[in-house]
């Protein structure tokens, strides 16, 4: 009685593993979907591609080099394109995004 509870408990571990390692180990679901640093403001000038910054509106905006698609979704959601008195927005961070005014001397 006890091999056969034995036996089922393998049986279920080994399942388990498989199925875990089919979640870790599968292709990636998001593949096809990344855009290019132009695509995330066309209008924006490209001020250093290996870097990932770019101009736009007076502000220079550094993404980084890597999930451009979610940072152009964030600067449409929080409408970071259209502040005023921002001279950079720093966007290289996983979970913060850093804004930097612009600093004159009659201020």
């Amino acid at each position: 009685m006890n091999i056969k509870y034995i036996l089922i408990l393998i049986v279920l571990l080994l399942f388990a593993v498989l199925v875990a390692q089919s979640m870790l180990f599968s292709p990636n679901k998001r593949k096809g979907q990344y855009i290019t640093l132009k695509e995330v403001i066309p209008e924006a000038q490209i001020v250093s591609e290996s870097e990932g910054v770019i101009k736009y509106c007076g502000m220079k905006i550094i993404l980084g080099q890597s999930d451009f698609k979610r940072k152009r979704e964030l600067i449409e959601i929080l409408h970071l394109e259209r502040l005023s008195g921002i001279s950079e927005i720093d966007m290289r961070f996983r979970k913060q995004i850093i804004l930097r005014k612009n600093l004159s001397k009659n201020e």
